[in-house]
């Protein structure tokens, strides 16, 4: 019986804290110090559920920015679900969060409207764990171990990576896209942002904007002229290029000379290739340190 008595006590006590928790806006939450963040501070919050992944961080998002909180299994949350959660703060990898959470769904309304980003935008984290926009053109697709869909987005010169779970295939290179989900990224062991992606909840999320030429359709491009001046290339678009392979090596590597010029042509996977076969390969231009070259 006093063991019960107890156990009610506990109980109680647990839930006059919650209740006692103050509540916080997302902006509040992640402005925390991670010092700050790991005294374990009470805090309620109320926000959209936009996200959960596989790594039991669920992602909502309020009207000054997004917060993350850890929970083990399925919450069962619906996207646009407005979700009230009770909990004590916690540094993160990389943008704090609350743990030993409780949580109710309180009403559903839409989703957030997505920010249009740049790669700037994602790589300095200002719109970290929020719903985002971003366009660019898809270089190379690939799927690992997991079944997981990673599609490589050329933003301009630099490179986001797209990753979803229901995605496969390669019909998308040379597409441009707009994709909508969550900007993410790794994080290494000093708490730095070093590669920054994008999560959509599924292959809906994803927006053909315009569609390449047939691949016989595609210029060819002497390797002397790769990269030079033409009023009438695509930017960032693949191009048709042939030459006779000077040596092939383990990394992906291949060089190739066409006519007087030779170029150095990276493959998206390795592939031993005879010196002497006269071949014609679809890439992307790219400068590389000292000269043009051809990629994925």
């Amino acid at each position: 019986m006093r063991l019960f008595s107890t156990i009610l006590l506990l109980l109680a006590a647990l839930c006059a804290a919650q209740e006692e928790a103050p509540w916080i806006k997302a902006i509040d939450l992640r402005s925390l110090t991670p010092e700050e963040a790991d005294e374990h501070r009470p805090a309620r919050f109320r926000g959209t559920f936009i996200y959960q992944d596989n790594n039991n961080a669920v992602f909502l998002q309020d009207e000054t920015a997004g917060a993350l909180f850890w929970h083990k299994g399925e919450t069962g949350f619906q996207p646009g679900d407005i979700v009230e959660v009770t909990g004590t703060t916690r540094s993160g990898l990389y943008v704090p969060g609350l743990e030993k959470v409780t949580f109710k769904v309180v009403g559903h309304g839409p989703m957030p409207e997505a920010i249009d980003a740049s790669y700037d935008d994602l790589l300095s984290g200002r719109y970290h764990y929020q719903w985002v926009t971003v366009e660019g053109i898809v270089r190379s697709t690939r799927i690992d171990a997991s079944d997981r869909t990673t599609i490589r987005l050329a933003m301009g010169a630099r490179i986001v990576e797209i990753q979803l779970s229901d995605y496969a295939g390669d019909f998308l290179i040379d597409h441009k896209i707009r994709v909508t989900g969550l900007s993410a990224g790794g994080i290494n062991d000093r708490y730095q942002l070093i590669q920054p992606y994008v999560w959509p909840r599924s292959a809906a999320d994803i927006e053909v904007i315009t569609e390449p030429p047939a691949m016989e359709e595609l210029p060819t491009v002497s390797a002397g002229n790769l990269l030079t001046f033409r009023p009438t290339a695509r930017t960032g678009h693949r191009v048709k290029m042939s030459g006779t392979v000077l040596g092939s090596f383990p990394d992906g590597r291949v060089f190739i000379r066409d006519g007087k010029s030779a170029v150095s042509v990276k493959l998206s996977q390795p592939e031993s290739i005879s010196p002497g076969l006269r071949i014609e390969l679809l890439g992307f231009p790219e400068m590389e340190s000292f000269s043009a070259s051809l990629v994925d």
